[in-house]
């Protein structure tokens, strides 16, 4: 089997190197990849080709891969399982609709309150001056997690226990 992995983090790489040493697997490619990935014995990385959906779509009707292995959640926010898919690709990847569980935090708790998944309480708010207007009400003794509702990609919160932290991390 051919398969084409797109990403350049950890979490790619493990993918890839486990799937190199699968016997069923004839052949790994990695878009872009990582120098790292360059030293795992049987992965071919593509740096050349970028990571979105329009170059994987290329790299992958070049290579003709029986799966492709996405990774990286902004690829993922822009569709490109849904482009593969629809020109006949196997992928193991979440649709863009899907995907928008990790790319909206303020979506994934709606769905999760919608479904009764437990959760931990949360506010959310249309800007800067609503968030500010609010401060009063936050519990700092317990802490305040703080989250934009927009893709970070395994970052950006920042839990305090601050008020002056917790309004220059609104204001930023």
């Amino acid at each position: 089997m051919n398969v084409l992995v797109v990403g350049s983090g950890g979490r790619e790489h493990a993918l890839a190197w486990r799937l190199a040493e699968d016997q069923k697997v004839s052949a790994v490619t990695v878009c872009p990849g990582n120098a790292g990935m360059q030293q795992t014995g049987g992965v071919n990385v593509r740096p050349d080709v970028k990571a979105d959906p329009e170059s994987v779509l290329a790299l992958a009707q070049e290579l003709k891969p029986e799966l492709v292995v996405i990774g990286p959640e902004a690829v993922l926010a822009k569709g490109v399982t849904d482009l593969l898919e629809a020109n006949g690709f196997a992928v193991y990847g979440p649709s863009q609709a899907a995907a928008e569980l990790e790319t909206s935090k303020i979506f994934s708790k709606q769905v999760m309150a919608d479904n009764n998944v437990p959760t931990a309480a949360s506010k959310s708010y249309d800007g800067y001056q609503a968030a500010m207007d609010d401060l009063d009400n936050w519990d700092f003794d317990r802490g305040v997690v703080l989250k934009s509702d927009a893709l970070a990609e395994g970052k950006g919160v920042v839990v305090t226990h601050d008020r002056t932290e917790a309004e220059a991390v609104l204001y930023d």
